[in-house]
């Protein structure tokens, strides 16, 4: 009788845990197929959405004063230093003296304010 018990105990036990497992599998591959669907749609198809409380000028007005003097020709002489670089060849150009922090920001503001579709 006790070996009939431990023995519909541990049955009970295994079923209970094969159970756990078997949802959280169907939830994985739920999620997995939600996640090849989004991945698989066209760019496109998603909406941007964007702030109708942003006013551009407003936002760009502080920057205006310190990127008069980054011109196009400035712009594209600093790519080779910082477009696809790692951090430590960036930091390697400011140490050489090819490169300031300051051109660096100026480069992203810059860029930035260029290919924001807002601004064109």
């Amino acid at each position: 009788m006790l070996t009939m018990r431990i023995l519909l105990s541990f049955l009970l036990t295994i079923l209970i845990f094969n159970c756990k497992n078997t949802k959280s599998e169907e939830k994985t591959t739920t999620a997995d197929s939600d996640l090849s669907a989004i991945s698989t749609k066209d760019f496109r198809e998603f909406k941007v959405l964007d702030s109708k409380y942003i006013d551009i000028k407003e936002l760009w007005q502080p920057f205006e004063k310190e990127l008069e003097s980054f011109t196009e020709d400035t712009y594209n002489s600093l790519k080779p230093l910082i477009l696809e670089q790692n951090i430590p060849t960036i930091q390697g150009h400011i140490v050489e003296g090819k490169l300031t922090y300051e051109k660096l920001v100026k480069f992203y503001l810059y860029r930035i304010r260029k290919y924001d579709r807002e601004n064109q």
